[in-house]
Parts: C-alpha cells; structure tokens; sequence
C-alpha cells in the first residue's frame, strides 16, 4: 500500500470535523491508490493535496460555529472590502504594487512552467517509481555517462531484485522507404520488454510482439502518416537505408550523414503516438533488437564491455524493491567484469532525475543541465526580491499615512493581532491582482520564449492544466505572505498614544531601511545592465568576426549517401557556379576530429593537439586560401598519408620558415605522414571551441567526404540554387537537397549567444523597469508629503534649482551609493566568464561606465520628473494644501 503526502494528509486531519474525518479520509486514501496505479506516485501526490484543499469549506471545518467564529469571518470580509478601497484610493502605489509583482511572477512562472514540464516526464507510466536508468561512471572523474555496455542487460536479468531489463542501442538514423515515399527517421534498436518497461502502448500493434521478431519496426504515428497516408502500415514492407544520422538533432543550418547503407527490408508491427506521451525519449522508429545481430558493426558494439557508449539501460524493480536495491548487482558487476570494465563503475537513476538531475555525456535526448535551471530560478528570484522589495518599501513609507486608520481600529479594540491580519490580507490580496495580470504577461511572453533557437531544440511544450494554475495560486498567496510580512509587523506595532503625538516606531531607522531597499535594486539592475550588454557585444562579436576565409556566396549540401563526384560534375555546369569542392567536415562549425602529433613520434617527445580534416583539394580556393609553401593536394594525393598544414602548425614544431616543412615528416598517433604544403591560418574551429591556437592538418580522403561546397558567382543567387536542386533530382530523386548558406549556418552555430542575451536582457529589463517603479513610487511619495513646505520655500525666495536639489539630494545619494557597489561587482563578475571563452571580445571599465550612465540617466529621468512637477506647483496652491 502507498503512503499519501504527509502534509496534506495532516492538514485534512486538523481542518476537518471529527464526525466526518474518518469517512472522507478513506475515500480520499482509495482515490490515491487507484490514482497511483492509473497515473503513477508523483502524479497521485499533486492530485491528493488538491482533493485536500477543496474540502477547504464551510461544512467540513470543524470548527465550533460559535458567536467568536462569526465574528472572525466578519472581520475577515471587512479585511477584503478595507484592502480594495485602499487599493483603489491609492492608485499609484497600487499599480506600482500590483504592475511590479505581476512582471516578476511572470517570469517565475514561466519558470516553474519549465520545471513542472520537466518534472511530469515518464510520469504516465504506473511503474515510474520502479523504473531506474543504470549510468557508467568513467575512472576518470568526469561526467558520468548515460549509456552503459550492452552485456549488462543480460547480467541484470539474473538478479532477484529486477523484474524487467530493457536496452535501447543507437545507430539507427536514416531513410525508410516505400515504393512511392522516402522519409527520414532516427531511433533505436529495443527489444520486447521496452514497452512494458517505458509505459508506453501502441496505437496499432501489439506490445509484446512488436519488437519480439528480427526485422521488425515500429514508427511514431507521424512516420506512419507520411509513409502511408490513406493505408494501414501494419504488415507493410519497406527498406531502410543507414546514413549514420545522430539520435540528437540540433539545428545548426546542416547536418552531416554518412555513406548511405542498405539494410533490406523490415516489417511495419506496430504505431506509437508519441505526443500523448510526455517523456525524454525521442525517436521516429524502434527496431527489434534481434536485428542488430545481422548488422556486425551494432553486434559487435553490444557484445564488448569496454564499449559504453552504445546502449542505454533501463530496469524495473519488483514491487518491494527500493532504487538503491540494485546497487549490489552493479557492485557485483562491477567486481566480475572489472578487467573488462576498465576501473569503470555503475549506479542508478531514478526516471524523475533524467530530465532534473545531473548532466550526465552520451544524454539520449536533448536537455538543459540542472545547473540551467538553478541559474534560470536565481534570475527569477532576483527579480521576485526586487518587485517584493517595492512593495515592503512603499507600505513602510506609507506609515504615516496609515497610522490614523491604525488608531482608529486599536482605539475601538483591535489588537495587535487583528491590525497584522488586515495588512497580510492587503498583501495577498495585491498578489492576487498581480496574478491575472501576471497570467496575461505569461500568454504574451510565452511564444516569444518557445520561439527561441534554444527552446526549439529542446522542444518544450510549456502548456497549462489545473495543477499548475493550482501551483500559480499558490505562489501567488505565498509571494503575497512573504512580501506583506514586514510591513504588517511593522505597521501592527503602532500604538495609538505614539500615533496622536506623530511618533513613528523606529524614527529614522525607517527612512535608513527603506534607502537599502532602494539600493539593493539599482545594484541589481546595473549588474544586469552590464551584464546584458557584455552579452550582446560577445554576440556580435562572434556574428561579425573575421575568419579569415571567404564565406559569401558558398552553399554547403549534404551528400545524403551520393557520389561526391557525380554531383560535382554536374552541378560545376550550372551557370553561375563558379567552383564546386567537397569536405569531411565543414571549417569552423563545432565538429571535432581531434589527434595529436609530434616530429619524431616518441614518447619523450613534445606531442601536440591538431584537427584533422578531409578537405577536396578545391575548397582551399573555394575559401580564398593560399598555399603559401609547397603545394596543394591533387587527385594524386588522393587516399595517401601527404598533409597541408597550417602556418601554426609549422611554428609550434619550431620550423624558421613554411619552406623549411616541407617534405618533413610527422607522426600522428604510430602512423607517418609527409608534409606536401602549408596553407594560412584561418579560424577552422568553432568561435566557442578555440582561440585558432591549434593545428590544422589537411588531408584528401574522399570516402570520408560528407558534403559538397558550392561558390556561387550570380546575381541571383535563388535561381542558381533552383537550378542546383534541378540537377540534384536528376542524380538523387529520393531525397530532397538540402542547400545552407554558410555565412548564415555560421551565424546559427552562435545562436545560443544571442538567445541567452534576449533572456538576460529581458530579465535586466524588467529589473530596471521595476527599480523605477520602485523610484517613482518613493519619489511621488516624497514629494506629496513636502508640497506645504515646498510653497513656503517657494514664498520665502528658494528658486527651482535649490528646490531640485532640495527634493532629489537624498535619492542621488542612493544612487551614488548603489553605483559605488553594483560597478566594481558587475566588473568582476562579468570579467569572470569573459576570460574563460575563446575569442572574448574587449571587456573593461568601459561597459561599465556605458551600464552606469544608462543607469543613472534612466533613475535621474524617474525622479526629476516628479520633482520639477512638484517645484513647478504654484506655492498659492501649496498653502492651501491640507
């Protein structure tokens, strides 16, 4: 039997009438456990507290209906009714109050809009809390990887403790075919238990024979109705080509494939809907793990226990059976294979940590790592801190002004008590409003957020459902208790002999808090200003950088699997081409095919770090490099161990000159190669991945070769690419052509860059827009209570200039004060994350200075606008003020 929630459970106990308890305890605990077996434990414990906050109501508080109890409730609609009259009689402070909250709690829940999506993955499965992913912990100390050996599933299978163990196996990325359609898809190969082990139930098939026979294939519903639009897919035959497509697909404007393969033919047993499914695995085609012993590369893979980066495995712990109980297995495992394993160890993770927990190498789906989302929260909270600091500032500053409806209500018998319920409820009350208004701010920045490069690769979804407007509701009272929690102790402690004598508890104290107040907000809108300008000026820098090479005009296509040849020839006819190449990798995406290298090839020797690439001879021109010594490869290099180097490459090995390296030979790893030319330096690398500090060796190998590069010379660039496809359908109907600028696939390889200032900025945005509120508010208050003595100024001789002065002096000392803290801070910590990328653009006082002018022209702007109104006030009008 499953245990409910604790705290809901004992709020039911304690709220609820004695008479009825027993009875509505039971129903509510038979509800969690069908809940539990239908819906899974997480989800049954959100549904469980629900149920127990609406039986919140008369009827069932079991509390005594006594005239004292009457009473209260009285008071507590006179609470309600005396917060919306101060509401709407103060409406500045209220709309600073309620617009203040409303931005913040906007981002925070959008926030826990993330997170709540992020938690509910796998939760549709009944044995979600049975289920643990089994993860490699490699020797070194490093992240710890998602994949594990293949053999461990059959090792698993022998325990007590474990009830089901199912393996997902990469590599399966490419095309399925039929007579009349190609599609591309990219899944795993599973075995039988994955369904029963995952949750998941097919639309058409059965479950437990789908994946159970050799050349079986299951699709996703969306394959399924590309493929076959009109017809049943089950029992249809079709071919499977492998390019080698991997399992996480980013758009970075190409994608590389390999050679394609044919497979044969395989049989369409079953169709999963996969968006009634919230879950982190994502695919378009399961194949029988059965198959994978026909196919030697996988076979061979899933047999070796060195190999951990091939399989993926999940276990289903009988009923009694904790997480941690298969801690011992692995322990064993770990003894019994130890050799094999390479000092490499095993331990488990729960479904609901996939998506929340670590970040572990090898994911099998795209996700933020938790750090993200702590980052991602302390931003929310700032800003949260900055709107709740408004309104414990206003409500402070307005004591006075309360003071006599506080002396009033104790003079007629309140108590202290009484006078902070009043206060609290004003405080939840304001975040209540704040919350409609905060919905409708989170409906227009919802699609600008999903609209991001980064959120579309990580697909978010970011829908609403009634636990989470629950979870809105609650933040909201909880924000609007933590946020009225000062000021109702502060206001609560007037007395009213204190009051009739214009005593005010604390003096001058208040003023000092409310001064700190207002400091810890412009120090955090000039962190966030110049944090957000660091950002934005990395990001450009990164767009307008120079590579070194030309970029304009070449259009780069994947070969989908075709001749390399063949389609240079035939599109080098096409009028307004004026070079076509071929490459293994394109220069300067973020692709690695790293070695070391060294002179002589000993291990006493200096060895040094290099990429290397398969580059057709032609790309060097294509790209506008020379080759400043020696040659360049030709057709008679082709497949041999000749290099061009680059000019860094010659200096690290200590050469005086590119001429002096040439027929010299290298060693990468225990192979010797010849150095044939040297060609210029230029950023091969990814802007993110390296300083350009590191050497390139150039090799010609074209059954390496992925894509073809195409330099166009037309004025219209459009219709030579229509013409390109032409010629593409003509070698290749299959397949679509897939054409990317260059220029622009390198500038969405730094996208991230620029979704991560749009996040920043936003943020910083709505800091400064609140720290003005906040200025605005303090100021108009300020100003309001001093208008009498500004007319007697005023009549007395003061001119505009000394009444500025007068008015603003304590605010641009706040201001001064906050720019003394918040500069050098926003300096160091920028500088720290600066220093530690490649290719940082120049960081220095500057940025500051620029964060700061912005800042105090923005704080000056809010407050002189209410002072000069102020000082422009005719003093006859001033006088006759109250």
């Amino acid at each position: 039997m499953n245990n409910p929630p604790k705290i809901p459970l004992r709020f039911l106990r304690w709220f609820c009438r004695p008479e009825l308890l027993k009875y509505i305890e039971g129903d509510l605990i038979e509800l969690y456990e069908e809940n539990t077996q239908t819906r899974g434990q997480h989800r049954a414990n959100w549904l469980f507290a629900w149920e127990v906050i609406k039986l919140f109501r008369p009827g069932i508080v079991g509390f005594d209906q006594s005239i004292t109890q009457i009473t209260q409730w009285t008071m507590f609609k006179n609470y309600l009714k005396v917060g919306m009259r101060n509401i709407l009689k103060y409406k500045t402070f209220s709309f600073i109050n309620v617009f203040g909250l409303a931005v913040a709690m906007s981002v925070a829940m959008l926030i826990i809009l993330m997170i709540a999506e992020q938690a509910e993955m796998d939760q549709f499965n009944p044995n979600a809390d049975r289920v643990v992913r089994v993860v490699t912990q490699t020797p070194n100390g490093g992240n710890a990887n998602a994949s594990t050996p293949g053999p461990i599933a059959e090792e698993l299978r022998n325990y007590a403790n474990v009830e089901r163990v199912t393996q997902l196996v990469k590599s399966l990325g490419g095309d399925v075919i039929t007579e009349s359609k190609s599609v591309e898809v990219r899944g795993f190969f599973a075995d039988e238990h994955f369904f029963d082990v995952m949750g998941l139930k097919l639309t058409q098939g059965a479950e437990a024979t789908a994946l159970l026979e050799p050349r079986s294939m299951v699709i996703s519903q969306a394959t399924a109705e590309k493929l076959f639009p009109l017809g049943d897919p089950i029992g249809q035959s079709i071919q499977f080509s492998e390019r080698g497509l991997e399992g996480i697909q980013i758009d970075l404007g190409m994608e590389s494939s390999a050679e394609a393969t044919d497979w044969g033919s395989f049989i369409i047993t079953g169709v999963l809907d996969m968006k009634q499914y919230s879950t982190h695995l994502q695919f378009d085609a399961l194949v029988s793990i059965s198959t994978a012993g026909q196919i030697p590369m996988i076979a061979d893979r899933l047999s070796k226990w060195d190999n951990h980066s091939s399989a993926y495995t999940y276990v289903m712990l009988r009923p009694d059976v904790a997480p941690a109980g298969l801690n011992l297995a692995l322990k064993q495992i770990e003894e019994t294979k130890g050799v094999q394993l390479g000092d490499r160890t095993f331990y488990t993770q729960t479904l609901s940590d996939v998506r929340l927990g670590e970040f572990l190498g090898n994911p099998i789906s795209l996700q933020l790592p938790i750090e993200a989302y702590y980052i991602l929260s302390i931003l929310a909270l700032i800003v949260m801190i900055s709107a709740g600091l408004n309104y414990t500032n206003l409500s402070v500053a307005r004591a006075l002004t309360r003071a006599k409806e506080i002396g009033v209500r104790k003079v007629n018998g309140a108590n202290r008590s009484d006078v902070f319920m009043q206060f609290m409820v004003e405080s939840v009350l304001i975040a209540c409003i704040s919350l409609v208004l905060a919905n409708l701010l989170l409906f227009l920045i919802k699609p600008l957020f999903l609209n991001l490069w980064v959120t579309r690769q990580l697909h978010l979804d970011l829908q609403f459902n009634a636990s989470i407007f629950g979870m809105f509701f609650g933040f909201s009272v909880v924000i609007g208790l933590i946020a009225g929690l000062y000021p109702s102790t502060v206001l609560s402690r007037f007395t009213p002999v204190r009051i009739i004598k214009g005593v005010m508890p604390g003096g001058n104290n208040r003023m000092g808090l409310r001064a700190i107040l207002n400091v810890a907000q412009l120090v955090f809108s000039l962190l966030f200003i110049v944090t957000t300008i660091s950002i934005v000026r990395q990001f450009d820098h990164y767009v307008k950088h120079d590579y070194g090479m030309n970029t304009e005009n070449i259009v780069n296509i994947p070969l989908l699997g075709n001749d390399y040849k063949i389609l240079m020839n035939s599109m080098a006819e096409v009028p307004g081409v004026a070079g076509v190449s071929a490459c293994h990798m394109i220069p300067a995406m973020p692709n690695s095919y790293g070695t070391v290298y060294s002179k002589n090839g000993t291990a006493n020797e200096d060895w040094f770090k290099a990429e290397l690439m398969s580059l057709h001879p032609y790309l060097l021109t294509n790209l506008g490099l020379d080759v400043i010594a020696g040659m360049n490869h030709n057709s008679r290099t082709a497949g041999t161990n000749q290099l061009v180097v680059n000019e860094y490459a010659v200096k690290i090995m200590g050469f005086d000159s590119p001429n002096d390296a040439i027929s010299q030979t290298i060693y990468l790893r225990d192979t010797t190669w010849h150095i044939i030319g040297v060609v210029e330096d230029f950023k091969f690398q990814s802007l993110v991945m390296g300083e350009g500090d590191k050497s390139l060796l150039v090799r010609f190998d074209p059954s390496l070769f992925n894509y073809i590069n195409v330099r166009i010379d037309s004025a219209e660039p459009l219709e030579t690419i229509a013409e390109l496809e032409q010629k593409w359908k003509e070698i290749d109907p299959v397949h679509a052509m897939q054409a990317h600028f260059y220029d622009e696939s390198l500038a969405r390889s730094n996208q991230w860059m620029g979704d991560l200032a749009a996040v920043i900025g936003f943020i910083a945005f709505l800091a400064i827009v609140i720290s003005c509120l906040g200025l605005l508010g303090m100021t108009v208050y300020s100003t309001e209570r001093r208008v009498k003595e500004i007319g007697i100024r005023k009549v007395l001789g003061a001119g505009l200039g000394q009444l500025i002065l007068l008015l603003g002096r304590s605010f641009l000392i706040m201001i001064g004060v906050a720019i003394i803290i918040a500069a050098p801070l926003s300096f160091f910590v920028n500088r720290l994350w600066i220093v530690n990328i490649p290719n940082q653009v120049n960081f220095g006082w500057g940025t500051v200075l620029l964060g700061t002018a912005l800042l105090l022209l923005l704080a000056t702007v809010t407050i002189f606008s209410q002072v000069f109104r102020v000082s422009k006030t005719n003093p006859v009008e001033s006088l006759k003020y109250e």
